[in-house]
């Protein structure tokens, strides 16, 4: 899995974050957006890659780099 800028990382039915960028160069660290609970606000966030192995990379057809 790379997602790429734009992209989603999705765990069918459990949850959703919105990729942001990665954080390094060997692409293993990355910033998130995410809703954390219906009654907060969106979380932005430093992740490992490694805690998303069990989601799917998704990116709309119609971005653009």
């Amino acid at each position: 899995m790379r997602p790429a800028p734009e992209s989603s990382l999705n765990r069918q039915g459990v949850h959703c974050v919105l990729f942001q960028h990665w954080t390094n160069t060997a692409h293993t660290r990355f910033m998130l957006f995410e809703q954390s609970s219906p009654s907060s606000d969106m979380n932005h966030r430093e992740a490992a890659l490694s805690d998303y192995s069990d989601y799917s990379a998704r990116r709309a057809h119609n971005i653009r780099d």
